[in-house]
C-alpha cells in the first residue's frame, strides 16, 4: 500500500469550495488506480444514458421482468415488416422465408428460400430440424444443381428433402431458382436476385403419398454466425495475430463465441458487407480501454471440465439478434451471460467479468466525512435472498427450444433459511450450455446471499476509484479487525466540492469456485425423427369366381384379413397381380373398406387355371 502524493492532494484541494464539510481522519491508502473524469452520469451507450451504477449478474436478475418471447425463435418469419436478423456465436434459427414456389409434374417439389442472416455468416451446421424433429443434411453429397440430402428423408428411393446454403458472399443469382422460377409468370426469380450479402438456404420438398410429411415442411438450421474482431489477436493493438479492425477479411476466430468480445464488436458497430455500419454502437477504439477488454475476454476462455471430462468455455454464448433491437438490452443479457457488466463513463467503455480483483484502497472509519453520517444496510429483504435457482435457456439437445435447467440448491444455505426454499427463476437466452448455466446460478445465489453494504462520503482522493473496483474497510464501528473486509464499489456520485459519495457492497469469495463434482445430471427428450411402424396385418387369399351380368362365371381372388380393433385411419390397401411362370404384373387396384375383413378382388386379365401371385 502507498499513500498519495502530496501534490495530487494539494491539487484536489486546490478544487474544493472554501467551505467544505468536516472531515477527519489520514489520507486513504491506494494502489494502482487509475485517475479518470468521473461524472455523476456517463455518455450514452450507442444512445442511451447508463448511471455510474454496480450492475452485476443479480441486479441483471433482479431488475424489471423480462419479456417472455427472448430465446430461439421456433417458427419461420415471413413478411416485409419483420426486422432483418443476424447471428453472433453459434446459434439455432427457423429463419425468414423470403420466397417459395414449386416445380415439376403437378408442382410435387416444394421450395422455400429462406433468410438466415443479414450479413454473411461462417456456416452453416449439418444439424437441421424438419418438422420438430432433430436431422442431419449430409454435406458430403451434392447434385447437380448444389443441394445435399437430409439423411432421414431418404426413403423409397427418393430424397424427400434436400438444402443447398449460401453463406452470403455469392456474386449472382442462384441458378437452380432463376432456371426453374425465372420464367415463372406469376414469381419469377429473376437473375438479378442475388440476395447480396445474406446468408440465406434453398430447401426442395418432394410432395409424398406415403405419409413422409404431415403438413407444409418446416425447417429449423444451426448457424455459425458472423465473423467479428478479436483485439487480443490484433498485434497492432498489443495482442498477437493477423486480426485488423479496418480488414474484415481477417476477423473471425474462437473469440467469435466469447461474449466480451462480442460487446466489443456491438459498442464499436456491427459492420455491413462494405463496412458501412450496420447496427450497434459508433466507439472509436481509444474509447475501450483494452487492458480491461482483454482481461475480461480472457476470463471468459478460461477452461472448464464437465464431469463427463469434456471441456468447455466458461462462459460463451450465441444469438440472435433483431436489427430494431436496442443494443444496450443486448449487452446487459450478455453480460448476464458471463457474471459481469458493462461500464460508460467520461468517454471509456470498460468491462468486467467473474471474480473482483484485488484491493486497490484501503479506507477506515476516520476517511469518511462526519458530517455525512453514513448509512448501513446490514440485511437484505428475503425476497432478495435465494438458497435455490432455476433458469430456462436454449437447450440444443431440445432442438434449441426454451427449456429449464437442473433446480440447483445450495445446501448451506438451504439449511441457513430452516430448509424453506428460496427459489430464484432466471432467463439465460443466450447461454446454451447447460454446464454454464448451472456454474451461474451459483454464482447468482452466493452474490444473493451478500448482506453487507453501506454508504458515505470520502474525500476527493476517493475521485479514483472506479465500479467493480475492491477496496478494504477497516472499521471498529463495525468489528472489522485486522486487514478489514473487502468490498466493492457498487456506486459512486462526484459532487461539486469533488467529495465522492459511495456505495460499497459486500464481496463473498466463494461466489465464483466450482468444482466438476458440483455439476447436476440433466438429460432431455427425444427429439429424432418418429415414424409409425408399419401396421402388421396378415392377408390371407384363395382362388374364387364370382357371376357376371349374362351368368356366366368369371375367376376371383378372395381376400380376407382380421382388422380387430386397430385405431388407424386408413384410407387403403394397394394390391398387384402378377403372373408366377413370369413375373409379370398384369392387374393393380386397392382395398378401401378395411374394417370389413374380407373383399373379392376381379379384374379382366384374370383366367381360370392361371396361377397368380399377389403383393400388398
Amino acid at each position: 500500500m502507498r499513500r498519495f502524493s502530496a501534490f495530487l492532494v494539494a491539487l484536489i484541494t486546490f478544487w474544493l469550495a472554501a467551505s467544505a464539510p468536516a472531515h477527519a481522519g489520514p489520507l486513504l491508502t491506494a494502489v494502482g488506480a487509475l485517475v479518470v473524469n468521473l461524472g455523476a452520469v456517463g455518455n450514452a451507450i450507442v444512445g442511451l444514458v447508463v448511471n455510474f451504477g454496480f450492475q452485476t449478474l443479480m441486479t441483471a436478475f433482479f431488475g424489471p421482468k423480462e419479456p417472455k418471447d427472448k430465446g430461439t425463435k421456433q417458427r419461420m418469419e415471413n413478411g416485409a415488416d419483420k426486422a432483418p436478423k443476424i447471428i453472433l456465436g453459434q446459434y439455432g434459427t427457423p429463419g425468414h422465408l423470403l420466397y417459395h414456389n414449386s416445380f415439376l409434374e403437378n408442382r410435387k417439389v416444394y421450395v422455400q428460400v429462406i433468410i438466415l442472416s443479414a450479413i454473411p455468416v461462417k456456416g452453416v451446421s449439418n444439424y437441421c430440424r424438419i418438422a420438430g424433429q432433430n436431422c442431419t443434411i449430409d454435406f458430403g453429397t451434392v447434385d447437380d444443381d448444389g443441394f445435399s440430402p437430409v439423411s432421414e428423408y431418404q426413403q423409397y428411393g427418393n430424397n424427400y428433402a434436400k438444402v443447398k446454403v449460401h453463406l452470403g458472399g455469392q456474386t449472382v443469382a442462384d441458378p437452380f431458382l432463376v432456371d426453374n422460377f425465372g420464367s415463372d409468370p406469376d414469381f419469377p426469380w429473376a437473375s438479378d436476385m442475388i440476395v447480396k450479402g445474406c446468408a440465406y438456404v434453398i430447401v426442395q420438398s418432394l410432395y409424398s403419398k406415403k405419409g413422409v410429411w404431415a403438413g407444409t415442411p418446416e425447417y429449423f438450421f444451426k448457424v455459425d454466425g458472423i465473423p467479428l474482431y478479436d483485439p487480443r489477436r490484433d498485434s497492432s493493438v498489443g495482442g498477437s495475430g493477423s486480426q485488423r479492425w479496418n480488414d474484415m477479411s481477417t476477423w473471425g476466430g474462437s473469440g467469435d463465441y466469447n461474449p466480451k468480445v462480442q460487446i466489443y464488436n456491438i459498442i464499436r458497430g456491427i459492420r455491413d458487407i462494405d463496412g458501412s455500419r450496420l447496427w450497434g454502437g459508433r466507439a472509436e477504439a481509444y474509447r475501450l480501454p483494452l487492458d480491461y477488454w482483454f482481461a475480461a475476454m480472457n476470463v471468459c476462455d478460461q477452461d472448464i471440465e464437465k464431469k463427463n471430462g469434456d471441456i468447455v468455455k466458461r462462459y460463451q454464448t450465441g444469438l440472435e439478434i433483431e436489427l430494431d433491437s436496442e443494443p444496450l438490452d443486448i449487452i446487459m443479457d450478455l453480460d448476464k451471460s458471463c457474471s459481469g457488466f458493462t461500464t460508460e463513463y467520461g468517454g471509456k467503455y470498460k468491462t468486467w467479468c467473474g471474480e473482483p480483483g484485488l484491493s486497490v484502497m484501503t479506507v477506515t472509519d476516520d476517511d469518511f466525512y462526519i458530517s455525512d453520517p453514513m448509512k448501513d444496510d446490514p440485511f437484505k429483504p428475503v425476497q432478495e435472498t435465494y438458497n435455490s435457482a432455476v433458469a430456462t435457456y436454449p437447450e440444443p439437445r431440445s432442438g434449441w427450444s426454451m427449456e429449464p435447467g437442473p433446480l440447483y440448491v445450495d445446501a448451506e444455505y438451504l439449511a441457513a433459511d430452516d430448509n424453506e426454499p428460496l427459489v430464484l427463476d432466471a432467463q439465460l437466452p443466450y447461454v446454451t450450455e447447460n454446464n454454464q448455466v448451472q456454474r451461474l446460478m451459483r454464482e447468482a445465489i452466493r452474490e444473493s446471499r451478500i448482506q453487507l453494504s453501506h454508504t458515505g462520503t470520502l474525500p476527493p482522493e476517493a475521485y479514483i476509484l472506479e465500479p467493480h473496483d475492491r477496496i478494504s474497510y477497516i472499521s471498529t464501528r463495525n468489528g472489522y479487525h485486522g486487514d478489514g473486509v473487502d468490498f466493492l464499489i457498487g456506486s459512486k456520485e462526484d459532487y461539486p466540492d469533488v467529495r465522492q459519495v459511495v456505495t460499497i457492497r459486500g464481496v463473498n469469495p466463494n461466489a465464483f469456485g466450482w468444482l466438476k463434482e458440483m455439476e447436476l445430471d440433466h438429460t432431455v427428450g427425444h427429439m429424432g425423427v418418429v415414424r409409425h411402424n408399419a401396421l402388421d396385418v396378415a392377408f390371407s387369399v384363395a382362388p374364387d369366381w364370382t357371376e357376371t351380368e349374362n351368368g356366366r362365371d368369371k375367376p376371383a381372388i378372395a381376400v380376407t384379413w382380421d382388422w380387430g380393433d386397430i385405431d388407424v385411419d386408413v384410407d387403403r390397401v394397394k394390391w398387384e397381380v402378377r403372373k408366377a411362370s413370369t413375373g409379370k404384373k398384369i392387374a393393380e387396384g386397392a382395398i378401401h373398406k378395411l374394417e370389413d375383413g374380407h373383399a373379392l378382388l376381379v379384374h379382366p386379365a384374370f383366367r381360370f387355371k392361371q396361377q397368380l401371385e399377389i403383393r400388398f
